[in-house]
């Protein structure tokens, strides 16, 4: 029994480095439910390659222009998971013009309602930082201005248009 279960073993072994080298060989030879067991080298063939952080950018009404907006009075972290409902919000509706809309109007509000400057639209992106190989030093991790990452990591999902902006900006003055 244990020369079988030896031979097994290591006919298994065999069989996941045959598959992780690419050469196709487990592929012709053994079933489809057998090939599942081995294929542990391609769990994520399409792992992410950056890390991706929202941000969010205010148009001033007093200064004119977008400034980076502190979203962490107006979506705070859940403490169990350490995620906010604007980083889901985007995550699963980036592409939704009714939800981004919805979201630049509560961002809106919140400010004024909070007392801070007064704001008239937003601008929403995303920063796709990429990471590094695995065994590079990396230093800790601190949330940085989407400015400060090159233009080609910034992606643009949603500006209030500047006739909207005009608008709230003449309302709150």
């Amino acid at each position: 029994m244990r020369w079988l279960a030896a031979a097994f073993g290591a006919l298994y072994i065999a069989c996941v480095w045959l598959d992780g080298a690419g050469t196709g060989l487990p592929d012709k030879l053994l079933p489809l439910p057998a090939r599942t067991f081995i294929q542990v080298s391609q769990l994520f063939p399409h792992a992410a390659k950056d890390a991706i952080e929202w941000h969010a950018k205010a148009w001033r009404c007093d200064g004119g222009g977008f400034q980076e907006l502190d979203l962490a009075p107006d979506f705070p972290i859940h403490a169990g998971d350490k995620e906010n409902r604007f980083d889901r919000a985007m995550c699963f509706y980036l592409r939704n013009h009714t939800v981004l809309s919805a979201i630049d109007e509560y961002l809106v509000r919140a400010e004024h309602k909070a007392g801070r400057p007064a704001i008239g639209g937003v601008m929403l992106l995303s920063v796709r930082i990429p990471i590094p190989p695995p065994g590079t030093d990396e230093e800790r991790y601190h949330f940085k201005p989407a400015n400060d990452y090159p233009p080609s990591e910034r992606r643009y999902w949603y500006v209030t248009p500047s006739e909207i902006r005009d608008e709230r900006c003449a309302e709150q003055r």
